[in-house]
């Protein structure tokens, strides 16, 4: 559990792999899940998956269902972190506890719920990361990453680092809004030496054809009259005939 304020107090699942309806509930401290193979604990295991927004799989749903549920209840104290998130999400706790719901049908539809409210996996994935950490084979391989190492060298500093590391992101944000900024300042002056060239080419060809004052209205009235010349034939033919 995440700095143990978070407990997980209840799973449910219907209809996952071998598991036709289970319902576990969970004390505090350790709990053990034993039992044969095949007895369903990988399944268990997988529910959280779920829960946590891990990817759904239209095989997971047992044969002869139509969909499967797995459902999360917990019961935590509002961190920061969480109430932000929540927050943004439009999200509250009831009594102090979290219902997260998972289905997957069998053609392959996910639908997930915050506290009753609709959510996405990512959703999901970045409430119970504040929730509930899952360990298994290969799980802590993100440790191998460079970023991951330096989050976990700062926080091991402690609130000493912490404050510098909060200003330190503040001004590395502000470099990187100014970095921004002069990108678009110089998107935008290419934007205006391609509008002063275009200019600058029409001004050419105008100066190459040099029209004259009322030019165009004396073409215009050319090209009235000459659009009027098989309307003049036709008129002096018929008079001809006449």
């Amino acid at each position: 559990m995440s700095e143990e304020k978070s407990q997980l107090n209840e799973l449910k699942i219907q209809s996952l792999g071998v598991i036709e309806s289970a319902a576990i509930e969970f004390g505090p401290g350790l709990n053990v899940l034993t039992g044969e193979t095949g007895a369903g604990k990988t399944m268990v295991l997988t529910a959280l998956s779920l829960i946590c927004g891990g990817k759904s799989d239209s095989d997971l749903v047992r044969t002869g269902a139509q969909r499967l549920t797995a459902s999360a209840r917990f019961q935590t104290s509002t961190s920061e972190p969480l109430n932000k998130i929540l927050k943004e999400l439009d999200t509250e706790l009831e009594d102090g506890e979290l219902l997260i719901t998972r289905g997957v049908t069998l053609d392959g539809k996910s639908r997930a719920s915050l506290g009753g409210t609709a959510a996405t996996a990512a959703n999901l994935s970045t409430v119970t990361e504040e929730l509930i950490a899952i360990h298994g084979q290969s799980a802590n391989a993100k440790l191998n990453k460079s970023s991951k190492q330096r989050e976990l060298l700062d926080r091991f500093g402690g609130n000493e680092i912490s404050v510098h590391l909060t200003k330190y992101q503040n001004k590395y944000l502000d470099v990187k809004n100014l970095a921004r900024q002069v990108h678009d300042l110089k998107l935008a002056l290419k934007e205006r030496d391609k509008e002063l060239e275009t200019l600058k080419e029409f001004a050419d060809s105008i100066n190459k054809v040099k029209p004259l004052p009322g030019e165009l209205i004396d073409i215009e009235n050319e090209i009235s009259r000459l659009d009027s010349v098989e309307d003049i034939r036709i008129g002096a033919a018929r008079l001809k005939s006449c």
